[in-house]
């Protein structure tokens, strides 16, 4: 959370471009696009938890280099993009493999809490990371935040050491990675909900998490907040994710998720609209706070569907057709970001959020077999 934070702001810094930032946002979301269904394939076939070690691991190899380049006064936006790509790629296998051994933990009857806990989790970390890095990135530089970053890396993989399954998990051994994309192929061609969540995950992706790269000239343009600020609104984004993930937790897996995640994309749109017209800074921390509840529950709820959808032996690749979806993420960023530098954030923000709204209305009207699981 806390990379992405600090590639947004650096990048406004470098290029003074809401554009180039959507540039390089989308650089480090074409993997998912690209390897999205190979991360599942493998994730099928080997120790999962063993490839997160090794993807963690590297993670912190390219963020020290990173920290190493701006320390020697080297930073050009290049190197932002090439690093860019390069965490994304690995950040599509650990991703597809990290939601796959959360379900290999904790079994079917209890998936969407252990992706909310997962949620929670992350979203208390990004408070910190949010509040630290604006503060460093004002007093210190970047070359800091890359610091920490390589270390957070280092120790979230010793602390994943020590996660085990409680049983032995069934691996597709001796089929090859084609096989099984191609094993996977035939369930999407079969299974009617897989295909209507792969298509509906990458639309709000497009749609919603696309407003992700406007944050920086939002708050430096816009609210004139400078990089506290900056800060200040990532760390609402966190608390905002916590309270939804508790309000989720409290009700565990008693209630119709297909339903739930109708009702959270039009609430999602609605609250993308707020902050496009957000007048004051309180009130954009309020709309970002619900937005990113509001996003944290559309990933839960798309995620644990999808790992419901299919049978046991295509977990590894359902979520890796998730990280495909989220790969559609560019096409957004992009767009959003061309909006912005034609028409203002304000409208981008509004003009997303009024299409997410709909996207949600229409599948509640066409999609009645989703809405119903």
């Amino acid at each position: 959370m806390g990379e992405m934070i600090v590639l947004g702001w650096v990048l406004l810094e470098l290029t003074n471009s809401s554009f180039m930032v959507s540039v390089g946002m989308a650089v480090r979301m074409v993997p998912f696009l690209l390897f999205g269904i190979p991360a599942g394939a493998i994730a099928d076939r080997v120790d999962r938890r063993k490839l997160m070690l090794g993807l963690g691991l590297g993670l912190a190899v390219v963020t020290s280099i990173l920290s190493l380049i701006i320390m020697n006064d080297m930073l050009a936006v290049w190197h932002l993009f090439i690093s860019s790509f390069i965490i994304g790629t690995l950040w599509t296998f650990y991703q597809t493999c990290r939601q796959s051994f959360a379900y290999d933990i904790v079994g079917p009857s209890h998936v969407v809490s252990a992706f909310a806990f997962i949620s929670l989790g992350m979203r208390v970390g990004a408070i910190v990371a949010s509040l630290a890095f604006g503060f460093f990135l004002d007093q210190n530089g970047t070359a800091i935040c890359y610091v920490v970053i390589t270390v957070s890396y280092i120790f979230s993989n010793l602390i994943l050491m020590f996660a085990h399954t409680q049983k032995e998990i069934a691996l597709s051994e001796g089929i090859s990675v084609w096989q099984n994309m191609a094993e996977f192929t035939r369930e999407i061609r079969r299974n009617s909900n897989l295909r209507a969540l792969v298509v509906l995950t990458a639309a709000v992706e497009i749609l919603g998490f696309s407003h992700q790269v406007l944050l920086p000239s939002l708050a430096r343009d816009v609210l004139q907040v400078g990089s506290d600020g900056f800060g200040l609104i990532h760390a609402a984004r966190a608390l905002g994710g916590i309270i939804a993930v508790l309000l989720l937790s409290s009700f565990g897996d008693r209630f119709r998720k297909g339903l739930s995640f109708m009702i959270v994309l039009l609430l999602f749109g609605g609250a993308l609209v707020l902050l496009g017209n957000a007048s004051t800074f309180l009130l954009a921390l309020i709309a970002v706070m619900i937005i990113s509840g509001t996003a944290t529950l559309s990933d839960v709820f798309s995620q644990s569907i999808m790992q419901t959808a299919v049978p046991n032996a295509l977990r590894g690749r359902a979520m890796g057709a998730w990280v495909f979806a989220v790969g559609t993420a560019p096409l957004g960023q992009l767009q959003i970001g061309w909006l912005a530098s034609t028409l203002g954030v304000g409208f981008a923000l509004s003009t997303n959020g009024v299409g997410l709204a709909v996207l949600a209305i229409g599948c509640f009207a066409l999609l009645p077999r989703l809405y119903r699981l």
